[in-house]
């Protein structure tokens, strides 16, 4: 009886040392498990505090760039509203260069003409002098005819009266002297009006040769003013190349802002990919 108890005591006392042994290695498991989970938490805790300040940055990194692109969305607007206003001026400047080659062609066909006239001028000016040289050569030669005339007028006056003398006043002799005096004295008459008309058409060929050196001068004057206006259509043309220059950098600008827009497309991309 007494062995049958202490054997059931004995196998009792087993039990509760297996039992106490097997509580023991839980109590330690747990201890391991108690561990490794605080080790997660804390790891948890880590990755919750980096990854919201993860996203607190890219969200900071969005609103810059979010402003960021507002900026290059007003600079695209003032570029195309650049872009406009220097097409309106390549316009107004092409129009302008129309008008300027227009004019320029109208002052060249003028100046043609007026050259021509000019020409036309001076060879009838030169035809003047000409002529009137000839008027003074002629005028010479009667003055001289005038004179040789005048000679054998007073020849035949003085052979007239000894002729008178000779004959005793013959009547048919002294008819013929008259009709003589009459003739020599209507030469001479016409010679004079012969002579007031050279006369008045050299004071004509003189005043007609002044009128038109005063024309000459007259062209010659508008030539040079027409010379000044092609300087200045010159210049205008020298002012629209700069406003070419001027498109031309603009148009850079603009391809520059294009691109500043494009690179913050592409850095939104990255941030929203990021994110």
């Amino acid at each position: 009886m007494n062995a049958s108890l202490n054997a059931v005591v004995s196998d009792i006392s087993k039990k509760i040392k297996e039992q106490e042994e097997e509580r023991i290695a839980q109590d330690a498991e747990n201890a391991s498990l108690r561990s490794d989970l605080q080790a997660l938490l804390q790891t948890y805790d880590e990755n919750k505090a980096a990854s919201e300040k993860s996203l607190r940055g890219h969200e900071e990194e969005g609103v810059k760039l979010a402003k960021r692109l507002e900026s290059l969305a007003a600079a695209a607007q003032i570029s195309l509203g650049r872009e406009e206003g220097l097409r309106k001026a390549i316009g107004g400047l092409a129009e302008a260069e129309g008008v300027l080659r227009k004019r320029v062609g109208e002052h060249a066909t003028r100046l043609e003409r007026q050259e021509a006239g000019l020409k036309t001028y001076l060879e009838s000016v030169q035809r003047l002098q000409a002529n009137e040289t000839k008027l003074l050569v002629s005028i010479a030669r009667l003055s001289k005819e005038k004179t040789s005339l005048l000679a054998r007028a007073g020849c035949l006056v003085v052979g007239g009266e000894g002729g008178v003398d000779d004959a005793g006043g013959g009547g048919g002799g002294g008819d013929d002297r008259s009709d003589r005096r009459d003739d020599e004295k209507l030469g001479e008459d016409g010679m004079r009006a012969l002579l007031r008309e050279k006369k008045q058409a050299a004071a004509e060929a003189e005043r007609e040769k002044d009128r038109l050196q005063a024309r000459c001068r007259e062209l010659q004057a508008e030539r040079k003013a027409i010379a000044s206006k092609v300087k200045s259509v010159a210049a205008t043309t020298a002012e629209r190349d700069k406003g070419e220059a001027g498109v031309a950098e603009g148009e850079t600008e603009i391809g520059t802002a294009e691109d500043k827009i494009e690179n913050g497309d592409t850095a939104q991309e990255k941030a929203c990919t990021a994110s």
